[in-house]
């Protein structure tokens, strides 16, 4: 059994545990296409409303390094439409790092239930950045 306070000392990126907690709830701060790509019911209108009305924000990172692209792959509800609206906002995000050096296309592989597509989709696009 884990106990209640297990993991109070642990540190990450130097932050304390109550910081720690602080940067977790407002991750998606000023965030709103990170924040509609980490939702289980998105759709391809809020996504695309999103985008349209705050075009940068799909060039950011949240506070763990992640793009708008991290999150939609990790999420189980992603779809090739939706990767699709996010690739061609901001190819670039292909080959973003979050801080623990994960690509797109390597959380997508630990998602289980993503779209076999979207892992082909994400494999072909990063040869052809790496080409480049």
């Amino acid at each position: 059994t884990i106990e209640k306070n297990a993991f109070v000392d642990c540190d990450q990126f130097g932050l304390d545990h109550e910081e720690q907690v602080h940067s977790l709830r407002s991750r998606f701060k000023d965030l709103p296409l990170h924040q509609i790509c980490s939702q289980t019911d998105v759709t391809p209108e809020e996504i695309h409303n999103s985008i349209k009305k705050y075009p940068d924000s799909v060039k950011k990172a949240d506070s763990l390094g992640c793009t708008a692209l991290h999150l939609l792959v990790a999420n189980q509800s992603a779809t090739l439409e939706l990767y699709r609206m996010v690739v061609r906002a901001h190819p670039d995000s292909l080959v973003c790092k979050t801080f623990s050096n994960m690509l797109p296309i390597h959380l997508a592989c630990l998602n289980f239930k993503i779209p076999a597509d979207i892992i082909i989709k994400l494999a072909t696009e990063n040869l052809r950045s790496a080409d480049e």
